[in-house]
């Protein structure tokens, strides 16, 4: 979805729409992840696969927050 945003003719204040539409459903997973590792009857062994999707989402949503906040917003706060 990023990609896609990225590369459309979107105007500015489009694609910050639709990356904190973006941001809502990735802090939805991110809670309900969160609750089924909470949840968990028994504890999981370490999976790797898991965890490099868990950096992927993080990543995803630290990209997305960026966007959101927009290089200037970060600049202003140092």
């Amino acid at each position: 979805m990023t990609k896609a945003i990225r590369t459309k003719g979107y105007a500015a204040d489009e694609k910050k729409q639709l990356y904190l539409l973006l941001l809502g459903y990735i802090d939805i997973a991110a809670t309900v992840f969160a609750l089924l590792d909470s949840h968990a009857p028994t504890t999981l062994a370490a999976d790797d696969e898991l965890a490099e999707t868990k950096a992927r989402f993080d990543r995803v949503k630290n990209f997305a927050r960026l966007n959101v906040k927009g290089v200037a917003g970060l600049l202003v706060s140092l």
